[in-house]
């Protein structure tokens, strides 16, 4: 949570803390986004799958449930998200290959 942290603080007015907060989401998007691509060309992530957009739930969804955890001081925020994310993944993301051996006649 420290990025969250970090943003809240420079909405104080402090550009270069604000600055930096900016910098890594920019820096953890930008890897999430090269990971979902990486898989779309080796076929695991399927091709219609949006990468920045997926970058941007991963992130917003773990922030987020890093939050109500740390205000509710309970591990439920985190693990629901986590789960969540998990099914999305296998169900919307992943990229169905065919089973092995399917294709032998």
């Amino acid at each position: 949570m420290p990025l969250l942290n970090t943003a809240i603080d420079s909405d104080d007015g402090n550009p270069q803390l604000r600055a930096k907060a900016r910098q890594a989401l920019s820096s953890w998007l930008d890897r999430l986004q090269a990971i979902a691509e990486e898989g779309k060309r080796r076929g695991e992530v399927r091709p219609g799958v949006d990468s920045a957009e997926l970058a941007m739930l991963i992130v917003s969804t773990l922030e987020g449930s890093f939050m109500i955890r740390r205000l509710q001081k309970n591990d439920g925020p985190l693990d629901l998200a986590c789960h969540h994310l998990e099914e999305y993944l296998e169900t919307k993301v992943r990229a169905r290959q065919a089973k092995a051996g399917a294709d032998k006649s």
